[in-house]
């Protein structure tokens, strides 16, 4: 007699479909793009203050932690704004050509990926931010900032494995540390 055969769906995690894949997938490249993009806002604009000198007038009247929080702050819901704007424009183009490609994205994952925008945006916004202070000019942002990419870009490559094995010790040990962590958690 034949062994007993089961079937296995390739790329898919257990208690996972398909299309929570594909929606943790996009909500990684959103989450990455996001940060890094928002994050060079904070360092840009940390900069521009150096630069003018508007700095030493705003430190005058306010700490510079309240000053470094109104900025990230603000840029931060800018972010949330733009993102939103961006995927409410892509759910109607999506309902009007009536895509079946596009995956259902659960309550659960857009919150999880929400949560992980903002503590990911904080964490790397403020890093830029500290290294804004660094430079002395808009066109030191690059050079400033080169370390922290390359963290980002690392944990952007390294999130995609936890996409399809979410319960591997890579992924727990890229979950724990916390320059990963915002990238891995939603896989």
């Amino acid at each position: 007699t034949p062994p007993p055969v089961t079937n296995v769906q390739l790329g898919s995690a257990p208690g996972r479909s398909p299309g929570d894949e594909a929606a943790v997938l996009v909500m990684t490249v959103v989450l990455f793009f996001g940060i890094s993009v928002y994050g060079q806002m904070v360092l840009t604009g940390v900069l521009e203050e150096k630069a003018s000198r508007v700095v030493e007038v705003l430190l005058a009247r306010i700490s510079p932690r309240a000053l470094l929080a109104g900025k990230i702050g603000g840029i931060g819901l800018l972010g949330l704004a733009q993102i939103g704007v961006t995927a409410l424009a892509a759910l109607i183009a999506a309902a009007a050509v009536r895509s079946a490609g596009v995956p259902a994205v659960r309550g659960p994952v857009l919150a999880w990926a929400l949560v992980w925008f903002v503590l990911g945006y904080a964490l790397y916004a403020t890093v830029y931010g500290a290294l804004g202070s660094l430079g002395s000019r808009v066109e030191d942002a690059q050079a400033v900032a080169g370390p922290v990419t390359v963290v980002m870009v690392l944990a952007y490559f390294a999130s995609f494995t936890t996409i399809g094995q979410p319960d591997s010790d890579f992924a727990r040990a890229i979950s724990y540390f916390p320059l990963t962590a915002p990238m891995a958690m939603p896989g």
